[in-house]
């Protein structure tokens, strides 16, 4: 699957399990703005 766009209502910041990597966001009108990135499968994100 190609990248995809998520917003969520919240300010987050959004990292991939299980490795805790930092996923680059942006907070908009107290929604956070994260891209998915090109995912073969599935992907985890944990929003803290």
């Amino acid at each position: 699957m190609r990248s995809a766009e998520v917003s969520l209502m919240g300010e987050y910041e959004v990292y991939i399990l299980p490795e805790m990597t930092k996923v680059e966001s942006r907070c908009e009108n107290g929604r956070t703005i994260f891209k998915t990135g090109d995912i073969l499968g599935y992907r985890a994100f944990l929003l803290k």
